[in-house]
């Protein structure tokens, strides 16, 4: 129960009372935003502080220049819905379903890439955890990320912009719990497109 100070439940006044709170409620603590981050087997509370140090020296994120040759257009071969493991930086797992196979090529050889789903909500949106031969070099270790809108039934390509390839939130703080792409995943080719490491300034 909070204890003194100006508390808020979601920008509501509060005592010092027991709280139920559910995920995604925010409280608002003199100059700390607690989130509430829960999952069916587990919940946990993270502290903001908006003005903090952090904020005022950020100066801003890396990015490779637009390049429109890593913008390309892959092939979708539907595969078989199966649930997949995937371990997470935090040294958990979560449950992702496979979704497609997506062909492609980059500077004329071929690729391919998993697009998985999650296991939650499989028709919530397509996720592509990906490494590649710039990983923990130009780009974060952990690999990189792009999300997109699930293609329909009957589409049989999908553009594939890897100028939006971006950092999961481990790249900038390691207490998040970030899905670690899997093998099936790993690029032979420099992707020098999207967000590269971030340098702390």
């Amino acid at each position: 129960s909070p204890q003194g100070g100006d508390f808020k439940l979601n920008a509501t006044s509060i005592g010092p009372v027991p709280l139920e709170v559910t995920r995604n409620d925010i409280i608002l603590a003199e100059d700390f935003r607690l989130k509430v981050y829960a999952s069916t087997k587990s919940a946990r509370v993270r502290a903001f502080k908006p003005n903090g140090y952090g904020q005022s020296h950020f100066h801003g994120l890396n990015w490779y220049d637009p390049d429109p040759a890593f913008k390309v257009m892959a092939r979708i071969e539907p595969v078989a819905p199966d649930t997949v493991i995937m371990p997470t930086s935090a040294g958990l797992t979560q449950e992702y379903v496979r979704h497609s196979k997506l062909h492609f090529q980059i500077a004329g050889t071929d690729h391919t890439l998993t697009m998985f789903a999650p296991a939650s909500d499989p028709d919530a949106y397509g996720f592509i955890p990906f490494t590649d031969e710039t990983t923990a070099d130009e780009t974060y270790g952990g690999g990189r990320y792009l999300d997109m809108e699930l293609p329909a039934d009957d589409q049989t390509e999908i553009e594939l912009d890897f100028n939006l390839a971006y950092n999961p939130l481990c790249a900038y703080v390691p207490h998040y719990n970030c899905p670690i792409p899997p093998a099936e995943n790993d690029l032979t080719v420099k992707m020098r497109a999207g967000e590269m490491i971030y340098e702390k300034h």
